[in-house]
């Protein structure tokens, strides 16, 4: 019997394992105490101490030690406060890993394609809620970073006709061009356009 100190796949928690099998750093593993639900985790070392927990089966992923467990589900927090649950299995079929905590990812919404950052709290053991989210990118380091990497725009972009009544032998002509729009600066530090509006007058307006 060998004791192992093995790491927590979604958080910094570490714990104490004992097995039978001899282990390899680095390897994914189950774990329990007695009848309680397994954790995964990675062996980081052997140690010398009382072992808390038994090891139960190796795996090659955190994700696949996490795909047995189909009922297990993520909790997020989006950016602007609202929390929701995600399928942890799917989010590693769609993302390739599972999260860690303090980690922030990007996320898309089906319903209006629109994009939302969400930081990852914790793996609770109730079933996933039903949504239209989407795992995109990620992870960040915070709300702000995740922020930056999100294009957005306001909107349906707006083209602006221009006839040319004096051109010459040419007669009047028209012409389309893409006008200049108003920017803006949202919570995340993201630059957003409003295409459906045009900036007018001097200076990167539409009369430069």
């Amino acid at each position: 019997m060998a004791n192992y100190l093995v790491n927590n796949c979604s958080n910094d928690e570490t714990y104490i394992v004992s097995a039978s099998t001899t282990l390899s750093i680095g390897e994914f593993i189950s774990f329990n105490v007695g009848e309680d639900a397994p954790f995964c985790g990675i062996v980081d070392s052997e140690i010398e101490g009382d072992n808390t927990h038994t090891y139960l089966h190796s795996y090659e992923s955190c994700c696949d030690c996490y795909s047995g467990e189909s009922y297990l589900s993520l909790q997020f927090q989006t950016c602007e406060g609202t929390e929701f649950s995600y399928s942890l299995s799917a989010f590693c079929e769609t993302y390739g890993s599972n999260p860690r905590e303090d980690k922030t990812f990007m996320f898309s919404n089906t319903v209006d394609n629109s994009f939302f950052c969400a930081e990852f709290l914790f793996v609770n053991d109730a079933s996933p809620e039903e949504n239209t989210y989407f795992p995109e990118e990620g992870p960040f380091n915070s709300c702000t970073e995740c922020g930056r990497e999100i294009e957005r725009s306001a909107n349906t972009e707006y083209n602006v006709c221009v006839y040319c009544c004096d051109c010459g032998s040419t007669g009047v002509t028209l012409n389309s061009v893409v006008a200049p729009h108003p920017e803006w600066t949202d919570g995340y530090g993201t630059q957003v356009t409003q295409e459906n509006m045009i900036v007018l007058g001097g200076i990167k307006g539409l009369n430069s």
